[in-house]
């Protein structure tokens, strides 16, 4: 509890240098352990992947005693996050692209954090 008087200050002094703009502005970055670190993090992303498939493909291929139709449904998934991923590029980075204008960010005085950016459309 004798902490809490020291947090409060740090905090408040963190939003005076934050809304002053003097603080650093840290939204949408990698952590840190990311920027140092990029590739063990992918090849553990990839053999997490590889391991789900796998694991997904043994139980239904177990479930249903089969070879060949757990292959086709990890294929029908696999197929449909793809394509899902593949739409959801297209749609924002060339359909909203064209009719949006961009994106502004409105800082609000009286509060600590930025506004969530808000786009103009046309």
């Amino acid at each position: 509890m004798d902490q809490v008087d020291d947090i409060v200050k740090a905090a408040e002094s963190a939003r005076a240098e934050y809304q002053s703009g003097q603080g650093a502005d840290h939204h949408g970055r990698l952590l840190g352990i990311q920027q140092r670190h990029p590739h063990p993090l992918q090849r553990d992303l990839g053999y997490i992947i590889v391991m789900t498939l796998i694991v997904v493909f043994l139980i239904l291929a177990a479930l249903l005693r089969a070879v060949v139709a757990p292959i086709y449904l990890v294929l029908s998934v696999v197929l449909s996050f793809v394509s899902a991923m593949g739409i959801g590029v297209v749609f924002f980075q060339f359909i909203l692209v064209r009719t949006c204008t961009g994106v502004c960010r409105e800082w609000r005085s009286s509060s600590w954090s930025p506004s969530v950016p808000t786009t103009t459309c046309c």
